[in-house]
């Protein structure tokens, strides 16, 4: 059987130049190590995204899904749109999901919907933002593009001149921002797998004590990731891990997602507000949530690997 690894040369060089700045020897050492372990299950191919022709994608008896896509704002969609219309069974999270998760608006419009805990909001589609258009948002508050993923350009701002600076700063790459309220409490992030049946992996918490930051952004997760002693095993209450839990599973049998995805979670006043949820997380190893919480769980990276794809598999 053969299993095409789809994955952006271009975007993983890229992440990996910052990641990995101090260890460069780590660089390109996920791709390979996602290739070994399911060389122990089937035939895979390594198949660069930026390069491959659709008769090549036609040879695969499945894929596993790593692309992030390389342009527009769902592009986290195209190939497994491009595999649904093929008829080729891939791992992670259907179209439609990640088109939703991308959207920031959209994901927490589905989360209201389901009745998942998340801060209110409010879209800014201009640059002139009038105290009118905050609808009731007080300061200090978080300011988001509403596509995109890895909180690329969120930051917080405390005052109506800061908000003013990162909407006129962020509107004319992203066209519209999303605004919600800062909340304070724990920085939780929760990893889910599988389909009908949940797995819930370790629950990791970030300190921001001594971080020049209040939010996880994408510069903050690029210098630190999740493998240093910023971040570390949630200690939770079972209290606080039956509500952490069951919001994070919430969220993500709400946007249907499949085989395993991470949600970011701040928990408050015993009230785990869903901040966002990442529909394809990334699996790089010594930087990455998700092979984190595995390893805590006593899994390793192959072993982490060969599950997610099982899970593909087994609802295929």
């Amino acid at each position: 059987m053969k299993v095409g690894i789809v994955y952006s040369q271009t975007c993983m060089e890229q992440l990996e130049e910052k990641i990995y700045a101090d260890t460069p020897e780590m660089k390109g050492k996920t791709l390979q190590s996602i290739y070994r372990a399911l060389k122990d299950m089937c035939e895979p191919v390594l198949m660069n995204e930026d390069r491959f022709t659709l008769p090549t994608l036609r040879k695969m008896d499945a894929v596993f899904n790593l692309s992030t896509g390389l342009n527009g704002e769902s592009k986290q969609a195209h190939i497994p749109a491009i595999l649904e219309r093929l008829g080729i069974p891939y791992t992670g999270s259907g179209v439609l999901t990640h088109a939703v998760g991308l959207n920031k608006p959209k994901s927490k419009e589905v989360f209201m919907a389901n009745k998942v805990p998340t801060p209110p909001f409010e879209i800014l589609d201009t640059i002139q933002v009038t105290r009118n258009d905050l609808d009731g948002i007080d300061f200090p508050m978080v300011v988001k593009p509403t596509d995109g993923g890895s909180s690329r350009g969120v930051r917080k701002v405390n005052s109506y001149s800061q908000l003013k600076k990162a909407v006129k700063e962020t509107i004319p790459k992203h066209s519209t921002v999303m605004i919600e309220p800062f909340v304070e409490g724990r920085e939780l992030t929760v990893g889910i797998m599988g389909n009908e049946s949940l797995d819930v992996l370790p629950i990791l918490e970030t300190d921001f004590k001594d971080l020049d930051t209040a939010v996880y952004d994408f510069e903050v997760k690029a210098r630190i990731g999740y493998t240093t002693e910023h971040t570390f095993r949630a200690q939770l209450t079972p209290h606080e891990r039956k509500i952490v839990v069951r919001a994070a599973m919430k969220a993500y049998r709400a946007l249907h997602c499949r085989d395993y995805a991470r949600v970011d979670i701040r928990l408050q006043d015993n009230v785990p507000y869903v901040l966002e949820i990442n529909t394809l997380p990334g699996l790089y190893i010594g930087y990455s949530a998700f092979p984190t919480m595995a390893r805590l769980q006593g899994l390793t990276f192959e072993t982490l690997i060969k599950r997610i794809y099982l899970h593909a598999m087994e609802r295929s």
